[in-house]
């Protein structure tokens, strides 16, 4: 049985990218989980780590956040995560970032019904 990792950002202040990064920002895939069903915003960082964030998340501070995790994934800006164990590990995690805004952000729903989502996929 695989376990799921997950990442949390809480953006309370204004933040900029550091550097040009090729993120685009999707409509959330799993809408239909009710754990994630809070999220609309979605980013994929290198197949490594899935980002889901509340629409009240500004783009530009979801992209930071999905160019911060680039950075360090893959140091050498290739594309590719630098180290192959740990790329497999995050994909067989299923390791997830959610961005709420704040402690007022629907968070509970999140934790009580993430627990063993991706099991069955596994």
């Amino acid at each position: 049985s695989k376990t799921a990792l997950v990442l949390i950002f809480s953006l309370f202040t204004p933040c900029t990218a550091q550097n040009e990064v090729c993120f685009e920002i999707e409509e959330n895939p799993n809408i239909n989980d009710f754990a994630l069903s809070i999220f609309q915003k979605y980013v994929n960082v290198l197949g490594g780590i899935h980002i889901y964030a509340l629409e009240s998340i500004s783009d530009e501070k979801v992209l930071h956040v999905a160019a911060v995790a680039a950075e360090l994934l893959d140091n050498d800006e290739d594309g590719f995560i630098d180290d192959p164990i740990i790329g497999t590990q995050l994909s067989s995690q299923h390791v997830i970032m959610p961005i709420f805004y704040s402690e007022s952000s629907p968070v509970e729903q999140f934790f009580e019904f993430f627990n063993g989502l991706f099991s069955s996929k596994t």
